[in-house]
């Protein structure tokens, strides 16, 4: 089957995925929604204190509550992952963004120079 580029939507951890996705491979990406990702850095104090923060969640109704309702039957496996990716991503990797967006934001700059430039003239 040959598909088109795709449309990526994360949320946390997703988005973190999604934004790497895009920069590393751009021909296969149309469109990113990122939603609540931490930046370009990891924050030491999220990184510290999420799995604490969301058991005290989950162990609440209301907070299951929540959680299903933004995820589903399956909410406590999408959370306890969202957690794991978040805590090896702020100790392993810390930079949200590869050496590609670097690149990309480079090219995207020379980009709008040159626009401009050609606007003017």
């Amino acid at each position: 089957n040959h598909y088109g580029k795709v449309n990526l939507i994360g949320t946390s951890g997703g988005a973190l995925t999604a934004l790497n996705i895009a920069l590393e491979r751009e021909n296969l990406v149309n469109k990113v929604i990122a939603d609540s990702l931490e930046g370009e850095e990891a924050v030491d104090g999220l990184v510290n204190t999420i799995y604490e923060e969301r058991e005290k969640t989950k162990s609440r109704e209301q907070g299951r509550l929540f959680w299903k309702y933004c995820h589903g039957d399956d909410w406590e496996q999408v959370v306890d992952n969202d957690t794991d990716v978040v805590i090896r991503h702020g100790q392993h990797i810390k930079n949200s963004f590869t050496e590609i967006c670097l690149s990309f934001m480079y090219r995207l700059c020379f980009q709008q120079v040159w626009l401009m430039m050609n606007m003017q003239g």
